[in-house]
């Protein structure tokens, strides 16, 4: 609508480049943003834990795109690695076992983003632009 286009600078010509391309089945090419709320009773370690992070995506985000599958059709983005998850039926007839996280405070979370980022090998990336959808309406690399 009209306050996205406003906020994200988007042009009535690039506009209808978006309605094509979604009215097409290219869902993965919808802008958008995120907001982020924060309670008023947030504990300052996990406020602070939050922002990290988010900088921490900001910072090296881009990355890890090489990771992930994106179903330009759906917008769905699926870990390479990750198993089909089973559908919301499946769920309510068998219950999935009761995995415990393991407890990690706030810095080892952040340490170890950290680890993994330095671990990551330049490696092409595992989605490709179907020749049929623009690349100036793709807002991510690929």
């Amino acid at each position: 609508g009209p306050y996205a286009h406003r906020l994200l600078d988007i042009s009535p010509t690039r506009a209808e480049n978006f309605r094509d391309a979604i009215l097409d089945g290219f869902e993965a090419v919808k802008p958008g943003w995120t907001r982020l709320n924060f309670s008023y009773f947030v504990e300052p370690d996990e406020f602070e834990f939050l922002l990290e992070a988010i900088e921490f995506i900001a910072d090296h985000g881009e990355r890890f795109v090489a990771d992930y599958e994106c179903d330009w059709h759906s917008g769905a983005w699926r870990h390479r690695h990750d198993e089909k998850q089973p559908d919301l039926m499946t769920l309510a007839m068998k219950p999935a076992p009761l995995r415990l996280a393991r407890n990690m405070s706030f810095r080892d979370c952040i340490e170890r983003a950290h680890a993994l980022v330095a671990s990551l090998t330049t490696s092409p990336n595992a989605c490709s632009l179907p020749p049929d959808l623009s690349a100036a309406l793709v807002s991510f690399s690929y």
